[in-house]
């Protein structure tokens, strides 16, 4: 163990919180490596693959890293910090968001029988006259392209058509998907939020697939067609009734499914590696417990939002998790926009910095290292006081970090995973263990 101690000094990161972890982590650790990007083994490759498996297998030329580096990012932009922060409390936060939401998905269900929207996982966008919808699945790792225009003339012509709407899907900022996000527009016109683009946002959303930080037209183009050589198509006609007048009608759709490369989430997590390990140092916090968090969240997509709302890479509450970091890093709480929260660097300076909060002090009763980061991966989903219930049949964390305290770290780990409230936390807790293994921590 003194070697490794010794290894992490000669590597500058000889933090505290990185000592007790090693120390309640054991031996394990001395299979970790000197290299401070994530490494994939070759044994762990498959724990990476997504629901369609894609076609490319990892390059042995990885792409160049599009970010800048960290420190120096953090310094630019910094005047603007919270141009965008609002006086809103949850509730007036959540009201706005499902208003918006719902409006929008009554529009929708004038065409389509679901009125699918981005989430977590996907970025889902239309065509203005909603016939065509766009699907980026980061979960199934495939982009869906489905119209309900299935005539024969229409089919014949219908290759050139996808590979501009494939085009429009690959080449897309972050910054131009938050702008033309409908249910974005209308939150940023009730809350007059600015429509600037902010520093940042120009990063494309699926930027992995480019060697370029700003591709070409060319290297667009070429893309589509490298990635059209593998889609499919899949017909599916469904009876479908107005969500209006309850008459129902004929759905015809035609959905190209396009594989994305089965490599993709680790070409991103490679692009946020030097973020990561920034806000690790800073934080003190593994930098394999954020890779595998980020994964968990939004399996790297930073435009990612849910219904909560939550929001980007980490899956910011602003109302909630985001104010209790602004307060925990600047001494003043703030709302944060979505637009301040799709800047990845931001976002992740803002989750790392919660996650410091749930380790340091909301759960500071907690004795051992380990046991104490196994409640905050939990309570980073759920909140610290389900994490109580795992323990006690009460929301006090005081009390249950006496429970907590008398039991090994395999104990807690096992207790919170049985008897955590909610089965979505359960789950979230084993999915991130899991996928800790493929970020070794440096």
């Amino acid at each position: 163990m003194a070697d490794i101690k010794l290894m992490y000094k000669n590597l500058g990161v000889n933090k505290p919180l990185l000592g007790h972890y090693l120390r309640g982590v054991g031996i394990i650790a001395i299979g970790i490596g000197l290299h401070f990007a994530p490494m994939i083994t070759e044994s762990r490759a498959s724990e990476f693959q997504p629901q369609n498996q894609g076609f490319w297998g990892v390059e042995e030329k990885e792409a160049q890293d599009k970010n800048k580096p960290a420190k120096e990012a953090h310094k630019e932009g910094a005047e603007t910090e919270f141009d965008e922060s609002l006086n809103l409390n949850e509730r007036e936060y959540r009201q706005v968001f499902r208003h918006a939401t719902q409006q929008v998905a009554s529009q929708l269900r004038k065409r389509w029988r679901r009125a699918e929207m981005s989430n977590q996982d996907q970025w889902v966008s239309y065509e203005n006259d909603l016939s065509t919808r766009r699907t980026v699945d980061f979960a199934a790792n495939e982009i869906r392209i489905t119209t309900l225009e299935s005539n024969s003339e229409f089919q014949r012509a219908m290759r050139g058509f996808i590979k501009q709407q494939l085009e429009e899907v690959i080449s897309a900022s972050i910054q131009s998907a938050n702008e033309s996000d409908p249910v974005l527009k209308i939150v940023r016109r009730k809350l007059k939020l600015s429509t600037q683009p902010r520093y940042g946002t120009e990063e494309l959303v699926l930027s992995e697939l480019f060697a370029s930080a700003q591709p070409s037209k060319q290297q667009v183009a070429r893309q589509a067609d490298k990635l059209l050589m593998h889609s499919y198509i899949r017909f599916r006609q469904q009876l479908a009734a107005n969500g209006d007048d309850k008459v129902a009608y004929l759905e015809n759709k035609v959905t190209y499914v396009v594989p994305l490369p089965k490599d993709r989430v680790a070409r991103k997590a490679r692009q946020y590696s030097s973020m990561i390990r920034l806000n690790s140092e800073k934080m003190d916090i593994p930098s394999d417990v954020l890779f595998a968090i980020i994964h968990t969240e939004s399996y790297f997509n930073p435009i990612a939002r849910s219904v909560v709302p939550a929001f980007g890479l980490m899956q910011i509450v602003p109302s909630t998790a985001g104010r209790d970091a602004t307060r925990h890093l600047y001494k003043k709480p703030r709302v944060l926009s979505p637009s301040y929260l799709f800047n990845p660097e931001k976002n992740i300076e803002i989750g790392s910095a919660y996650l410091n909060l749930i380790y340091f002090h909301y759960l500071k009763e907690i004795n051992k290292p380990l046991s104490r980061m196994y409640c905050a991966i939990a309570a980073y989903n759920t909140g610290t006081s389900n994490v109580a219930k795992a323990f006690i049949s009460r929301a006090s964390m005081e009390s249950a970090a006496a429970e907590i305290n008398k039991l090994s770290d395999e104990q807690v780990l096992r207790k919170l995973i049985n008897n955590l409230p909610h089965q979505e936390t359960r789950d979230y807790l084993k999915k991130v263990m899991k996928r800790k293994r493929l970020y070794p921590s440096v």
